[in-house]
């Protein structure tokens, strides 16, 4: 096996990381099981997923550069695969794809997921946050695929995405456009303010309506 790979024995019980650690490696499951724990209000753990191989967790503290927002713990014995941040980057500027994926499996997971547990931010923000990620690694974003993403993260309807990406067009954040390929892509446009500000004016919009 490669060296930027190590492969990590966990027996029934042991956590392989902590919710609010920082996330300086992803994983992917390579044999066993293993419960994704989130942390309530009450200070409890709750399961809100098991994953099985093969599959990858811990790759969303490297991708947003953020605390980790979960508990891993071996259900059974378990190997696992550790990537370190910097293979994980490689892998992703080689496979802009792969973060499409990995979006994917992030809301599989949410979906499992009560409110009482996990908070969904902002919808605005959170669209904002996705494209900035999936633009990091792609020229164009694909229309299509970040449409069903997003709809499938936050389990709203096609209309009111649409509405969010106008109101988005409005703040001069994107533009919707149709490539060399002929597939519809969303294209971030150049910008000399922050994302905080897009959502400075879009709290200022609220408030007047």
């Amino acid at each position: 096996m490669d060296k930027d790979y190590t492969v990590k024995e966990f027996y029934k019980g042991e956590v392989i990381f902590r919710q609010g650690s920082i996330g300086q490696k992803a994983y992917i499951l390579k044999k066993g099981k293993v419960q994704v724990l989130v942390g309530g209000r009450d200070g409890e753990d709750t399961t809100v997923a098991v994953i099985e191989p093969v599959h990858v967790f811990g790759e969303m503290a490297l991708l947003l550069d953020d605390k980790r927002t979960a508990t891993i713990k071996a259900v059974e014995f378990a190997e696992v695969i550790e990537v370190d941040r910097e293979t994980f980057k490689q892998t992703l500027d080689g496979s802009p794809g792969i973060v499409v994926n990995i979006l994917n499996a992030m809301a599989e997971r949410l979906k499992l997921t009560t409110e009482k547990v996990i908070e969904l931010p902002d919808l605005t923000t959170g669209v904002c946050e996705i494209l900035g990620l999936v633009s990091e690694h792609s020229k164009d974003i694909l229309y299509d695929t970040t449409v069903k993403t997003i709809i499938r993260l936050f389990g709203i309807e096609e209309k009111q995405l649409e509405e969010e990406f106008k109101k988005l067009q409005n703040f001069r954040f994107l533009e919707l456009k149709i490539n060399a390929k002929e597939q519809k892509v969303i294209k971030l446009l150049p910008r000399e303010f922050s994302l905080s500000k897009v959502m400075d004016m879009y709290r200022i919009t609220q408030r007047k309506d």
